[in-house]
């Protein structure tokens, strides 16, 4: 697996519940910080606010579809969600 760490405009939970209304599965926690309520140490010494942060599990398994699919349903959510 390959996990990324997307930050875009848009909370979390908000890009959380869109992206899985399309049937796309993301995180907003590392998987060793979920029961924590504290910002992930990661992030924040890299200066980057959690609350807009989501994480991204892809694989061998994964087709270019689904990765474009993917980034194409980012990009409505930030379209629809996106602070200016």
């Amino acid at each position: 697996n390959n996990l990324i760490n997307l930050c875009t405009p848009v909370t979390s939970e908000v890009m959380m519940n869109a992206l899985n209304s399309k049937g796309i599965m993301v995180s907003s926690k590392s998987t060793c910080g979920s029961r924590k309520n504290e910002p992930s140490r990661v992030l924040k010494s890299m200066n980057i606010n959690d609350e807009y942060a989501i994480r991204v599990s892809f694989d061998a398994h994964n087709t270019k579809e689904e990765i474009d699919y993917f980034i194409e349903s980012i990009k409505e959510v930030i379209n629809k969600y996106g602070r200016n």
